[in-house]
């Protein structure tokens, strides 16, 4: 899904979206993978990835209701990491999780400062939930489409297939072998037929 411009400018929004409404200069959605937290939809940073290790999403998407940290410096999860005692210097964090349809955590949808602040109201929070809440709504989505494509592309693959095999039935077969359209046109010959009539296989 990260190659479609359409699905990556929606997440774009929603992450600018988030920092406005908590007047924070960075929003992002976040998905954490095995090695890594990849940012798919941000605002206000040019990163597009961070290490796993150093992701405050890790912790922060096994949280159910979402957390705050009004100065990572203070806070012993966090005083210690890289991304809080070197650039970009984060101080305040907060997110809420994005957990899919099964219920698995997938990331979060987070705002960054890099002052420290304790002014986070709970309708900001609240916001970060829908907001949230919309950006999972888009990657379900996605993955419908996705399992659908793929399920048609299966499918045309199957079809290809099996008609491969009756090709190579029918032409193994001593009997003459054809088939017609509903308008009595022949759509089909056996190499049998061929070699009977003298025809080739354009002429069916």
């Amino acid at each position: 899904p990260w190659e479609r411009p359409d699905l990556l400018a929606q997440l774009d929004r929603l992450a600018a979206l988030a920092a406005r409404l908590c007047n924070a200069p960075v929003g992002l959605v976040s998905l954490v993978e095995a090695d890594r937290q990849r940012f798919i939809g941000r605002h206000g940073t040019e990163l597009t990835e961070t290490p796993r290790e150093f992701a405050f999403c890790d912790l922060a998407m096994h949280e159910a209701e979402g957390i705050v940290v009004p100065d990572a410096r203070l806070d012993t999860r966090f005083c210690d990491n890289p991304l809080v005692t070197g650039a970009p210097g984060i101080r305040l964090y907060a997110s809420h999780p994005l957990r899919s349809s099964e219920g698995a955590p997938l990331g979060t949808l987070c705002v960054i400062d890099t002052e420290a602040r304790a002014d986070l109201t709970i309708q900001q929070m609240e916001d970060l939930r829908t907001l949230a809440s919309a950006a999972v709504g888009l990657l379900e989505r996605w993955r419908q489409e996705s399992n659908s494509r793929q399920q048609a592309e299966r499918s045309q693959s199957t079809i290809q297939d099996l008609e491969k095999r009756f090709q190579v039935l029918t032409d193994a077969m001593p009997q003459m072998v054809w088939s017609t359209r509903s308008n009595g046109s022949v759509d089909y010959v056996n190499q049998r037929w061929l070699e009977f009539t003298g025809g080739s296989a354009t002429d069916s």
